[in-house]
């Protein structure tokens, strides 16, 4: 829809300053797109989490465990459902995107405080759990005489990575979505 005089769409602001017109748009940003974003982007956080994760766990109890039949086809349908999750959350959240203002999207600061509160205590726990996973496989590393050094010694680098990458997604958006759920139900 156009403004009548200047053919210039509607929501569009002119300001006059020294050096003549000037155009801003302002994009009104209602809360509710904002907390439906954090909540896809958690979704989308935490089956990211379980594919990668649950990959390496799996593998983990398939080598100790010597049934081939029921226990791998059961990981299998999870995983592909886990995946098929995980992309629909990742449409959820380019929908949302369109909807919210480029700061929230690259920097994760919203509008609303309390959503920018829940954003940050996500952030904080994932960064600590991740530190105390990071000093467990680190000391024990130190300690190869412990049982729990077997660990390190059964994991590829990339196995490590994987699982750490998918413990951060994981502890980022389970603390997410459980303050999430608290907003729901009021």
């Amino acid at each position: 829809m156009y403004c009548r005089c200047h053919l210039i769409p509607i929501g569009i602001n002119l300001k006059h300053n020294k050096r003549g017109l000037t155009m801003s748009v302002q994009m009104n940003v209602k809360p509710i797109d904002e907390q439906n974003y954090l909540k896809n982007n958690a979704l989308l956080g935490l089956f990211t989490g379980m594919l990668f994760s649950g990959d390496i766990i799996s593998r983990f109890f398939y080598n100790n465990n010597e049934s081939d039949g029921f226990f791998s086809s059961g990981l299998l349908i999870a995983g592909i459902i886990v995946a098929i999750l995980m992309m629909y959350s990742l449409f959820q959240v380019a929908q949302y995107s369109c909807k919210i203002k480029k700061r929230t999207f690259y920097y994760g600061n919203f509008k609303d405080e309390y959503l920018n509160h829940i954003n940050s205590i996500g952030y904080k726990y994932a960064f600590n759990i991740i530190c105390c996973y990071l000093l467990f496989v680190f000391f024990s590393t130190e300690y190869p005489k412990s049982n729990e050094a077997q660990i390190s010694y059964v994991m590829t680098v990339k196995d490590f990575c994987l699982l750490t990458i998918g413990i951060v997604f994981l502890s980022y958006s389970t603390p997410v979505l459980y303050m999430l759920k608290g907003v729901d139900d009021e």
